[in-house]
């Protein structure tokens, strides 16, 4: 409520090139066992060469400790981000997957911060944000109970399954 109504609000309004806001997502495992956790960040599409995009977005250092991402691997490998595209209430968003590699214990809060802030491009002209009123970045997350996966990988292969 007070990153919401308090910083947000007021960092959030009348964005203009350069300027960022913080856009931290955290998970707390609110369940009884250990559970593998994913965070996806889904970043529009129509927006994402005029938002200061790639690293300024992730946590880097998170990358190289506890967290992998099969999206934020193929944009530093200078890939095409077509497999990563979703819809959601008919607009189109990249989905960056952030996956962390450690169970999290019932009760506790995922450390490392998949992801820092959005930016909107200090080279950003007018004419790109002629259309731009306001954007949404939706936050989405995914656990799954750790008990009978030996792994991250095994466990989200089984829950991307059942989708």
């Amino acid at each position: 409520k007070t990153y919401k109504d308090g910083y947000f609000k007021t960092t959030s309004e009348k964005m203009v090139p350069g300027r960022n806001v913080r856009k931290n997502p955290y998970v707390i495992n609110n369940g009884k066992n250990d559970a593998f956790v994913r965070v996806r960040v889904l970043v529009p599409c129509d927006l994402f060469n005029v938002l200061d995009n790639g690293p300024s977005f992730w946590t880097s250092s998170a990358l190289d400790n506890a967290i992998v991402s099969k999206a934020v691997n193929a944009y530093d490998e200078g890939s095409n981000l077509e497999e990563y595209k979703v819809s959601r209430d008919g607009k189109t968003y990249y989905e960056f997957d952030f996956t962390y590699t450690e169970k999290l214990a019932p009760g506790a809060m995922t450390f490392w911060n998949a992801w820092g802030n959005i930016a909107i491009d200090k080279n950003a002209t007018a004419e790109d944000l002629a259309d731009v009123d306001t954007f949404d970045v939706i936050i989405e997350a995914d656990a799954i109970q750790a008990e009978g996966f030996e792994s991250y990988v095994e466990a989200f292969k089984a829950f991307d399954a059942e989708k």
